[in-house]
């Protein structure tokens, strides 16, 4: 990843975060932990966090192709999810 992909994903990444926190406000819900951009040497993730500790991952390429909007009504529906005790 180039360092202007780089800046690129954070500014995104930024605007998403904020999207996240007015569905917070507006549903009272606590959604989004932490959010990242993760680099190594064979691929670069967006990785989002929940309180509930369920994590969200979109490759770094798709992330920056899907619109802002329906990334933040991804991650907030993703990272809002509970699993029961029996699965269901």
């Amino acid at each position: 990843m180039t360092d202007e992909e780089r800046r690129n994903g954070m500014r995104v990444l930024k605007s998403v975060e904020i999207g996240i926190r007015e569905v917070e406000k507006q549903t009272n819900i606590k959604i989004l932990a932490c959010s990242s951009i993760i680099s190594n040497q064979s691929s670069d993730i967006v990785c989002f966090t929940g309180y509930n500790e369920i994590r969200y991952e979109l490759p770094y390429q798709v992330f920056m192709t899907i619109p802002e909007k329906r990334i933040i009504i991804e991650v907030a529906r993703a990272l809002t999810i509970v699993f029961n005790d029996y699965g269901q």
